[in-house]
């Protein structure tokens, strides 16, 4: 694959459908990826207009990761929420610098109330966030177990939250625990 970049960056594919383009922009960048066939005198397959934007990546060290949550419908504290770290005291809405999540939620004996995975813009989940990436104040989990009316019983579950984004490309993993009160 071979393709038009700017001086000092690269993009690479290796024979993936995965394309790195380092580094990273800084601002919203538009490639034009052309498709070669090399087995075959370098023939043209295709070529995309692609824009990359640069809002999912950071180290991940700005999140607030709650450990306790209410869910008896008081409007307060009624989801479990992951936010920016800010000294603003409203940060919902802002980019946490990640595009996709996976999250496991395991009560003490390993059974399993949430088990979930997306990817703004994958489904319909998030569509509106394609330019920012996922956000502070998202609900991860309002105390059901998945799938279910359910309720979960007060007590104390064990997390494992996984985000990925352009710098953690194969995810940072976050694990904790949660106390659901009601």
């Amino acid at each position: 694959m071979y393709g038009a970049v700017t001086p000092g960056s690269t993009i690479k594919s290796e024979n993936k459908a995965q394309i790195i383009i380092e580094p990273q922009p800084t601002a919203p960048t538009t490639y034009i990826v052309t498709v070669l066939d090399q087995g075959n005198n370098m023939a043209f397959i295709g070529q995309k207009t692609v824009t990359v934007s640069p809002v999912a990546t950071g180290s991940l060290d700005n999140l607030f990761i709650p450990n306790a949550f209410s869910p008896n419908f008081d409007k307060v504290n009624d989801a479990w929420e992951i936010r920016t770290a800010s000294k603003d005291p409203i940060s919902s809405n802002k980019p946490i610098g990640a595009y996709k999540y996976k999250l496991n939620i395991v009560d003490r004996d390993g059974r399993s109330y949430a088990n979930l995975e997306n990817e703004v813009g994958v489904n319909g989940f998030g569509d509106n966030l394609k330019d920012i990436g996922l956000i502070s104040g998202m609900s991860y989990w309002n105390g059901f177990k998945q799938g279910t009316l359910e309720e979960a019983p007060v007590g104390t579950y064990f997390y494992s939250l996984t985000f990925y984004n352009c710098t953690y490309p194969n995810g940072r993993e976050f694990k904790g625990w949660i106390y659901l009160a009601r």
